[in-house]
């Protein structure tokens, strides 16, 4: 299946996939989406490939920080201009 969303609905709801995988759409906005995604092979291909890239995200192991990095990223944050 081809996950493509060509017309504006599909992508304004695509725009909000993570919202609605985090569980933060109200119940009636969660519901319009569940219709549409119902009816809608190419949002629920989306859907899909979210939930396996988050998936992935889950289990893979992160490579440990170079020592000294984090002193050298405070050191440079210091360093940067203070924003009003």
């Amino acid at each position: 299946m081809t996950c493509t969303c060509d017309d504006a609905r599909c992508r304004a709801l695509c725009e909000r996939l993570s919202d609605y995988v985090d569980g933060e759409m109200a119940a009636p906005e969660r519901h319009e989406f569940e219709v549409h995604l119902s009816e809608c092979p190419g949002c629920s291909c989306c859907l899909q490939e979210l939930r396996r890239t988050i998936a992935l995200c889950r289990h893979t192991a992160c490579p440990p920080v170079p020592a000294g990095l984090s002193a050298r990223l405070e050191a440079l944050a210091r360093s940067l201009p203070k924003s009003v």
